[in-house]
């Protein structure tokens, strides 16, 4: 099941994250230095902003309300000039996205080790706390309605006695993996048809482990290609064979 390939894999996004503890006293320039570092392979560079609203109404008799807002500077998101590599360089960790085409999981995971490598190198973090993939799916159809069950495995059951038509869904289900001691984050989705007179399915699937790792362990890899070979089993049990035929 895990050497299964599509050759139109229906992957419209593939993310490696990877969450850590820093050293107390870390700066952000750090993160700048590791974005200045990889200038070449990743041209364009933004910066990542939380902002915090906060309104104090006051008291019952008071009529002035106050709004008051701040902003926390997170760290950076890089982006190859076709956005078909993003890598988020933040305080919390990385994150390294693959948009289409999609290419394998040898290439992908490759190209993160070595922007792990720099973050290592430049942040020094103390442990690893997260480790998790996520690969977005949108399973486009030419026909429209459709029957989901011909598509999915796993779908809305409608009561007999009502109309059938599906124009919107969205169903989340988080499923415990005792084996791994991580958890599966699956949602489905009705989502905008991108072929003309077409149905398009969204099937997004996050597998992430809480964890404790020496950052420069190779239990780090050995954790994500565990939940990477577990996502492929997720995905062929919640596909049918209908939508197989569609992407091979």
């Amino acid at each position: 099941m895990d050497k299964r390939h599509y050759s139109k894999a229906p992957i419209i996004e593939a993310l490696i994250d990877i969450q850590v503890a820093l050293p107390s006293g870390f700066t952000e320039s750090r993160l700048a230095e590791i974005a200045d570092s990889l200038g070449g392979k990743f041209p364009i560079r933004n910066n990542i902003t939380a902002i915090q609203m906060q309104l104090d109404t006051g008291n019952a008799d008071d009529e002035k309300h106050h709004l008051s807002s701040s902003s926390d500077k997170l760290g950076f998101r890089l982006s190859d000039e076709i956005n078909s590599r993003v890598l988020q360089l933040k305080k919390t960790g990385l994150t390294f996205s693959h948009l289409p085409p999609y290419t394998d999981w040898e290439h992908f995971s490759q190209d993160a080790r070595e922007y792990w490598g720099r973050f290592l190198e430049y942040c020094k973090p103390e442990k690893v706390t997260r480790c998790a993939v996520r690969y977005i799916n949108r399973i486009d159809i030419p026909v429209s309605p459709i029957e989901l069950e011909d598509y999915l495995s796993v779908y809305p059951h409608i009561p007999s006695g009502i109309p059938q038509m599906v124009n919107g869904m969205f169903l989340q289900l988080h499923l415990f993996q005792e084996d791994l001691n991580s958890t599966a984050v699956i949602k489905e989705a009705v989502v905008a048809p991108v072929i003309p007179g077409g149905f398009s399915i969204m099937l997004d699937i996050d597998l992430f482990k809480i964890t404790s790792i020496q950052p420069n362990s190779t239990e780090v890899w050995d954790t994500l290609e565990q939940l990477r070979i577990r996502k492929n089993e997720l995905f062929e049990s919640f596909v049918t064979d209908t939508t197989r035929e569609l992407i091979q």
